[in-house]
């Protein structure tokens, strides 16, 4: 056998069992992580609603608690600027989890156990841009982000009178980042299927967002028939330069 082929073998084998090694490490980190989530069954559109189906598991010797508002469901969204200087950006709207009631329980998790809970993701999320004073939907699609929240003792959740106050004050989109103590995320990403088969390959992309649009919790443009039709007309002129992908329904 040739030195040269002899090198060959060497480094495929090598490559090879560094792969298995870096494999093997991932599923001991892991198996390690004494609290995950994970989605039961594939993600489905049924009736205009994408089913997620979670169980958030406790795998630890102790109790965890999770915070009543204590997961979101995020998908990514590409964010474009009238600077044509300006690259696409890409950020994260939330499709379930923010609300403008504000919630101090805690569910107990005992050692062992898992909660189980079944979510209906509507098929778009409304942006509003003040600037603009336009209200549109974007449609659901693209990537799926799932952050679950938990704090390791109970300790961890006693929220203090001073800290409740404030974060009432906070708007709630950016709750989850309010200075809670030793509060922990596990983050799970997955594709979010198309509603049809035979999509277009751009309908599994993020959806086009604007530069200063965003949400508002609560909804209170929902009823405004000027914001309303000003973001419909925006959309239509979206929809000349986009892919004609089909609802989700």
């Amino acid at each position: 056998m040739s030195n040269c082929l002899l090198f060959v073998i060497l480094a495929v084998a090598m490559t090879l069992g560094g792969e298995q090694n870096g494999q093997k490490d991932s599923a001991e980190k892991q198996s390690r992580q004494p609290f995950v989530a994970r989605v039961t069954r594939p993600l489905k559109w049924e009736k205009g609603c994408l089913k997620v189906s979670i169980d958030r598991v406790n795998r630890s010797m102790a109790p965890l608690f999770l915070p009543f508002n204590g997961l979101y469901i995020e998908f990514a969204v590409s964010e474009s600027s009238e600077d044509p200087a300006k690259d696409k950006s890409e950020r994260w709207l939330t499709a379930f989890g923010a609300s403008d009631i504000l919630f101090d329980d805690v569910i107990r998790l005992a050692p062992g156990a898992s909660r189980h809970d079944e979510y209906c993701v509507g098929p778009t999320v409304p942006v509003v841009s003040p600037e603009k004073e336009t209200r549109r939907e974007v449609p659901v699609r693209g990537r799926l982000r799932i952050e679950a929240f938990y704090y390791p003792a109970q300790q961890d959740w006693q929220i203090s009178e001073a800290q409740r106050e404030k974060m009432a004050q906070t708007p709630p989109a950016k709750w989850k980042n309010a200075d809670k103590q030793n509060l922990k995320t596990f983050t799970l990403g997955l594709p979010i299927p198309c509603s049809k088969v035979g999509c277009a390959p751009e309908c599994s992309g993020p959806p086009v967002v604007f530069e200063g649009e965003s949400m508002f919790v609560p909804d209170v443009l929902g009823r405004d028939d000027d914001w309303i039709s000003r973001g419909r007309m925006l959309n239509e002129e979206l929809a000349k330069t986009s892919p004609q992908c089909p609802n989700q329904n």
